[in-house]
């Protein structure tokens, strides 16, 4: 009988290791596909973001809702020119972007957010501290009746907003629910800088990239630049997602432009030229 005992309390706490070894690499799959966001003593709420390729410092504010500001001042071991896939990027959270709501209107407007328990965290830290947020509301929203919380365990926090124009230029595709018209609106609600110029632009043909959107030398990221291929007259709006790397390209080139804008200028050859008018940056604009 003792012996019999023995042998079912070493195969409950197999099953017991198994069980809890599933959920932990459960638990990490879940947090390879959404958002997990850290508490920093000094930043506050952050998330650490890691680059992708082609991904551009203004697709990641973007996507969380921050600044380039704000990821110059919180990463300055960074530079923009130097950034690459295996680039890990510190981004910090406003609060303003983070609901706590029980209820959402839509989901497809938001993403989820996801904490892991650290050492010496309890539900009152994470909710009242970290998050200010009911300590009740947390429990409920991860099913737990009672307190206790292990380390490593991931709760759901909340939902981070999309922004209404996300730009995501990842692995060479740009989504935005801004159409060409308005682009063109905006193009000319800006306070131009720079007098139409003839311009070297770059495109790489073997890269399908969907949308309309460049890399500048000189032209400010987030405005709207215009294109012009003087040949063929053809005329378009694009959105300026970064500043061209240093090095990564032929000196004579100023602008990169993806595949989708190449072809409706009308682009055949991968360098091309173009008549362009922008918002030039400060550094341009001073010079």
């Amino acid at each position: 009988m003792i012996t019999h005992a023995f042998v079912m309390i070493k195969c409950l706490l197999f099953a017991l290791l198994l069980f809890g070894s599933e959920m932990v690499m459960g638990q990490s799959l879940l947090l390879k596909k959404t958002i997990q966001i850290h508490f920093d003593d000094k930043l506050g709420k952050v998330v650490y973001h890691h680059m992708a390729e082609n991904e551009t410092l203004y697709a990641v504010a973007q996507k969380y809702g921050s600044s380039i500001d704000d990821l110059k001042n919180s990463n300055p071991q960074l530079q923009e020119s130097h950034l690459s896939a295996s680039s890990q990027m510190v981004v910090p959270i406003n609060d303003s972007n983070i609901v706590y709501q029980k209820a959402l209107p839509s989901r497809s407007q938001y993403e989820p957010l996801y904490y892991q328990v650290k050492p010496k965290d309890n539900v009152f830290r994470i909710a009242r501290v970290y998050f200010d947020m009911p300590g009740k509301l947390l429990l409920r929203r991860n099913d737990l009746e009672r307190a206790d919380l292990q380390i490593g365990q991931i709760l759901h926090i909340g939902w981070l907003k999309k922004r209404i124009e996300a730009l995501h230029v990842i692995e060479g595709t740009a989504h935005s629910n801004i159409g060409p018209s308005e682009y063109a609106q905006r193009f000319f609600n800006q306070r131009i800088t720079s007098n139409a110029r003839n311009e070297v632009a770059f495109w790489h043909k073997k890269n399908n990239s969907i949308g309309r959107f460049v890399m500048h030398r000189h032209a400010e990221t987030g405005s709207i630049i215009e294109i012009k291929n003087p040949l063929l007259g053809h005329q378009l709006y694009a959105k300026v997602i970064g500043t061209i790397p240093e090095h990564l390209y032929a000196e004579e080139i100023d602008l990169v432009v993806s595949a989708e804008l190449a072809q409706e200028l009308g682009a055949i050859n991968e360098k091309f030229f173009v008549r362009t008018r922008y918002l030039a940056n400060r550094a341009s604009a001073s010079r």
